[in-house]
């Protein structure tokens, strides 16, 4: 398996794009779980002109390339789907800046590319497979990106402020009031720029935590992990586990300790 990755190079972007990456190779396994994110990924699939999950028990297809809009509940992926990918993973609240339908409307489904950016979107999976390198292909990815951005490429609003009190714990009045705005456009903000409710987010936002914690352990110690992430005990830790990661936390196995949103699944 070769991964390779790398940050923004134009300042226009930074702050709204996490990472831009090539993968190519196969795995030992043929399920996978995607598990909650508020990180959507702009994905172009090099090996055939399709990308699928299921999600809430529909599956969801799409052309080979697509916006994987943030996902709110766990998702079910075949490993086939990955053996060729190019990716572009955006910050929370990252890909509005690209985008004009809410995040809301984009969330837990693949999106083409063409229904996104017209024109564009549609060739982009062509401009991609053209050029000669993983390097160069990631290339083309921040030219379109670049090409994409709306409005000023500074103009962060409060989203920032809010999105790092949430991801701090700093409860939601709490996190209105601060940067001036009322409970309800506090939910609009959310919901337009990352798809999300601010509770939700909250929720998704210390659940990765956690899950990153224990894909680092070789043996997690759950009652800990419960405690240093905010949770009221560890059964308050495994509720919320079945709810957004789909199983019990002892079933978790993570595809490798630097990526642990992929949880295994059993064939």
């Amino acid at each position: 398996m070769v991964l390779v990755t790398r940050g923004v190079r134009s300042p226009r972007l930074a702050g709204w794009v996490e990472a831009l990456w090539h993968f190519e190779g196969s795995f030992g396994h043929a399920l996978e779980r995607l598990l909650p994110t508020a990180s959507p990924q702009l994905l172009i699939n090099i090996g055939f002109d399709r990308l699928s999950m299921v999600s809430g028990g529909h599956a969801i297809a799409s052309g080979g390339a697509a916006l994987c809009g943030p996902l709110s509940r766990p998702a079910q992926l075949e490993t086939i789907q990955q053996r060729a990918v190019v990716g572009v993973t955006f910050a929370p609240g990252g890909a509005s800046r690209f985008l004009s339908p809410p995040m809301s409307e984009l969330c837990d489904r693949h999106t083409d590319a063409g229904d996104l950016w017209g024109r564009a979107g549609a060739v982009l999976r062509e401009r991609v497979l053209e050029a000669p390198t993983p390097a160069a292909r990631l290339d083309v990815c921040e030219a379109f990106l670049l090409e994409q951005l709306r409005g000023a490429a500074d103009a962060h609003g409060p989203i920032t402020r809010v999105l790092a009190d949430l991801a701090a714990g700093v409860p939601v009045a709490a996190v209105g009031a601060a940067v001036g705005l009322s409970p309800r456009r506090l939910i609009v903000l959310l919901r337009e720029q990352v798809g999300f409710t601010p509770k939700h987010h909250a929720r998704v936002v210390r659940f990765r935590r956690v899950v990153a914690a224990a894909a680092r352990a070789p043996r997690p110690d759950w009652a800990g992990l419960a405690v240093d992430h905010g949770y009221f005990d560890q059964a308050h830790l495994v509720r919320e586990w079945r709810v957004l990661g789909g199983s019990t936390p002892t079933a978790y196995r993570p595809r490798a300790p630097d990526q642990p949103g992929h949880a295994l699944l059993s064939t």
